[in-house]
């Protein structure tokens, strides 16, 4: 096989092959390959980060922006602007969680687990940016559904054990943590899950929106 070039160069930027990998991200190429997987997650065996890998064109690509490049300054939208494509995309956020982002003019971070680094909430504007997820274009609230195009079968099974795989391909995302995503439970519209886009696996939280909306027990 040849050889994966870290696209962290900013950091890291070794060059490494298959056999050089952990044992699951190794086994997961190898199953990729054979399955005809375009989407999947490894790790650098030298600086550790996340990489997302295509392994039919053997495509390398970053998942985080290089801090000294100069950023883009993408353009804030309005409350009508973000619910308008919030409408135009059929998506449908309680009322109270909208009008709790809109009064909200700083970054808001909350706690979900014990011991973990706190989940950063995407502002009304960040949840109608675009992001692209495998070479397709996701709005950010929907993003879940670029993760899980490629998940392998087996993976599928293990997660409609939680929650059936139709139903979380239409869940909502309104957080982050590094690469897990804090998602809202599509079948009740309130339970609030985790996502771990790197292992692929759901976790339910005790927390459900309303408790970041009164901003009790969470995020203090």
């Amino acid at each position: 096989m040849k050889d994966i070039k870290c696209p962290y160069y900013w950091f890291c930027g070794e060059t490494f092959n298959v056999k050089d990998l952990s044992k699951h991200d190794s086994d997961f190429v190898n199953d990729a390959i054979s399955k005809g997987m375009a989407f999947m997650f490894i790790h650098c065996p030298k600086c550790k980060t996340q990489i997302q890998f295509n392994p039919i064109k053997w495509e390398e690509t970053a998942m985080y922006d290089n801090p000294n490049e100069k950023e883009v300054t993408k353009k804030i939208k309005t409350k009508k602007e973000a619910l308008d494509i919030l409408r135009n995309e059929n998506i449908k956020l309680i009322t109270g969680y909208i009008d709790f982002l809109s009064k909200k003019n700083s970054t808001l971070e909350v706690s979900i687990i014990e011991g973990r680094n706190k989940f950063r909430l995407y502002t009304l504007s960040e949840l109608c940016e675009k992001v692209n997820i495998n070479n397709e274009a996701y709005l950010q609230i929907k993003s879940i559904a670029g993760f899980l195009k490629s998940v392998p079968e087996e993976l599928k099974e293990w997660i409609e054990d939680e929650i059936p795989f139709n139903e979380l391909m239409n869940c909502l995302i309104v957080g982050y943590e590094n690469t897990s995503y804090l998602f809202i439970d599509n079948r009740d519209e309130k339970t609030l899950w985790i996502f771990e886009s790197g292992d692929i696996y759901i976790k339910k939280t005790q927390f459900e929106l309303n408790d970041i909306i009164k901003n009790m027990k969470i995020g203090r």
